[in-house]
């Protein structure tokens, strides 16, 4: 391990050092964007299947356990 910090002193090593550096941070800032991404996409589906079950804002409200033939019949 003698010739690490001989090789720590190249530039060339400091420029490949750098650009893993950067392409890591790059790979981190582009995945947490596609994870909250997602997760802001999946918040706003539960926002609207909830409107949907609860029948709010004047929608109708779905079911898939009820058949509409049972409803009349009561």
């Amino acid at each position: 391990m003698k010739w690490l910090p001989v090789l720590l002193k190249l530039p060339i090593f400091e420029l490949l050092l750098v650009r893993a550096s950067l392409t890591l941070l790059f790979q981190y800032q582009l995945f947490t964007s596609v994870l909250v991404s997602i997760c802001w996409a999946v918040k706003e589906v539960d926002n609207e299947i909830s409107k949907i079950r609860y029948n709010g804002g004047g929608q109708k409200s779905l079911s898939r356990f009820t058949d509409e033939s049972e409803i009349e019949q009561d």
